[in-house]
């Protein structure tokens, strides 16, 4: 199993992220040589991330490729991106063991606030294109300060409930490349204990 970051853009810029932006995508040119490369790995199932995959014009090709080789998918994305790809992402979901979406405030407001105005909207569009009955969505949401409130516990409940996953993994933030902001978000092991204890 490997994680594949085809690009490291993104249109968001959560003070958590741990992903450098240097415009940088995979080169589709290269993609045989990278098929051959798992193939003699004996690679099983990839994780594919990002940046945002929803912004890589040529996702269809490559997730076609993995599709072909018989290597399973999951795809990792805020909803926000290109319309076209996300768009084909919602079309071909049963393409991908998870669906991940990322939310990560109890309310669309506190969303926003972290992740930039309109994200929430955006993620939701999205979840709408995906349908309501999706039987492969998972949610992340990266545990901050916000969450040492036990309000924002229960609203955050409330809110996932309501997309009604079949999984939600909760993440501490990771200080790699961290950015200027991300100690006034992110939360110690005792603090990201005491969330997981009040959601």
């Amino acid at each position: 199993q490997i994680i594949w970051h085809l690009t490291d853009v993104c249109y968001l810029s959560c003070p958590y992220c741990f992903a450098t932006k240097t415009e940088r995508e995979t080169d589709i040119e290269k993609l045989e040589s990278y098929i051959e490369i798992f193939k003699e790995l004996g690679v099983q199932k990839i994780d594919i991330a990002g940046g945002d995959p929803a912004t890589y014009e040529n996702l269809h090709i490559i997730c076609n490729r993995l599709k072909e080789e018989g290597i399973a998918q999951t795809i990792t994305t805020s909803g926000t991106g290109k319309p076209k790809v996300l768009v084909w992402i919602a079309q071909n979901a049963y393409y991908f063991s998870r669906v991940i979406l990322s939310i990560d405030g109890s309310t669309a407001e506190e969303h926003d606030r972290l992740r930039g105005k309109g994200a929430f909207k955006r993620l939701t569009d999205f979840y709408g294109m995906l349908g309501n009955d999706i039987s492969n969505l998972r949610i992340n949401t990266v545990i901050t300060k916000h969450f040492n409130d036990i309000v924002n516990c229960e609203r955050i409940v409330r809110l996932i409930k309501g997309f009604n996953p079949i999984e939600w993994c909760l993440i501490q933030p990771h200080p790699a490349n961290k950015k200027q902001q991300y100690d006034a978000h992110s939360v110690n092991n005792e603090e990201f204990n005491k969330a997981i204890q009040l959601i």
